[in-house]
């Protein structure tokens, strides 16, 4: 059986995103309007679950591999899809929730829409990375195919090579600012399809025995906390394969923990966008107090996990429905 398994992908994205909810619950005073604080020690080790965005784009590049995407036809199935889901929370919810003080014009409405510049969904910024990603990263694996070392080189020097050019360009703006941070995580894409490209996971989890596990995840966030950017190369790129890793094989002795991890997996892309909704410049003040009704940070964290992911769930209940509608449209065109 695979070290890596679909199930496993679930679980993992699960953790990835319980990891996120943490880091933008404690890692941000600022972004609570009552100033809340957890202290220094743990604001510090939530500061290190950033790692969960590069989690989830290494996720997408072993999928590029192991889902065999190649027929552009599916990929732009995919990219419709995906940003479906994301226009139905942006018009649905945010943008009736923030037209008391959101400045409307057509530019910003644009710029919102691939989730550009001046995001009503505050941590929406990934959702231009993906579509970056599903658009491009078909090219790219072209290129992937003369070894390992040959892949691996291409994969760490390409990505920071093109980041450093971003940032000695002689102009700047939205998009340039934007793709500094998505040519920060491109290579850990990169990574996981290698990974799943040379069977990584197997050929190196089959053999990693639980306490070496549970070192290799302590061992990466300790390692985060002392370097994590270094003249604007992420060693996300190094630490998400290594903590996925682990996790996979930490897993596999945690069965009590799967059915959970499996839910949060499967509505983690809903929940990761309704919990912007309590952080997010023209929505907190009216969102904000249905979770900051307490100091304990326990129940702060709990708050917005819960109400994510109830809201989360009957989301995805009214995507599915309007998926169903659009396939009995079609049934009918095509009779």
């Amino acid at each position: 059986m695979s070290v890596f398994s679909k199930d496993k992908s679930c679980m993992i994205k699960g953790v990835a995103i319980l990891m996120m909810l943490a880091h933008h619950c404690f890692a941000f005073p600022d972004y609570w309007l009552d100033g809340f604080q957890v202290g220094a020690i743990p604001t510090e080790i939530s500061e290190q679950f950033k790692l969960c965005v590069a989690v989830f784009a290494f996720i997408t590049g072993y999928g590029f591999f192991a889902g065999k995407r190649n027929a552009y036809r599916d990929i732009v199935r995919k990219l419709l899809n995906f940003l479906g889901q994301y226009w139905l929370q942006l018009f649905l919810i945010f943008l009736p929730i923030a037209c008391v003080g959101f400045p409307f014009s057509v530019k910003r409405v644009l710029y919102n829409l691939i989730a550009l510049y001046d995001n009503i969904i505050v941590f929406a910024w990934y959702v231009f990375f993906h579509c970056l990603v599903l658009l491009t990263f078909p090219l790219v694996k072209k290129l992937l195919n003369k070894g390992p070392v040959w892949d691996l080189a291409a994969v760490l020097a390409g990505g920071y090579g093109v980041t450093v050019l971003l940032y000695f360009l002689p102009f700047d703006g939205p998009l340039i600012s934007v793709l500094r941070d998505c040519f920060c995580y491109y290579p850990v894409v990169g990574m996981g399809f290698l990974a799943a490209k040379y069977g990584v996971f197997d050929r190196i989890g089959s053999k990693l025995p639980i306490p070496a596990a549970l070192a290799l995840l302590v061992a990466v966030f300790a390692l985060r906390m002392g370097i994590s950017v270094f003249k604007g190369f992420s060693f996300d790129v190094i630490y998400a394969p290594l903590l996925i890793l682990a996790l996979c094989k930490v897993l596999e002795k945690c069965r009590f923990a799967h059915k959970g991890l499996l839910f949060f997996g499967k509505y983690s892309f809903h929940i990761w966008l309704f919990h912007s909704i309590f952080f997010s410049h023209y929505t907190r003040d009216l969102m904000q107090p249905l979770v900051s009704w307490s100091d304990l940070p326990i129940l702060r964290f709990l708050s917005v996990a819960v109400l994510s992911t109830v809201a989360a769930v009957l989301i995805d209940k009214v995507w599915q429905y309007i998926l169903l509608f659009i396939g009995q449209m079609r049934s009918r065109i095509r009779r």
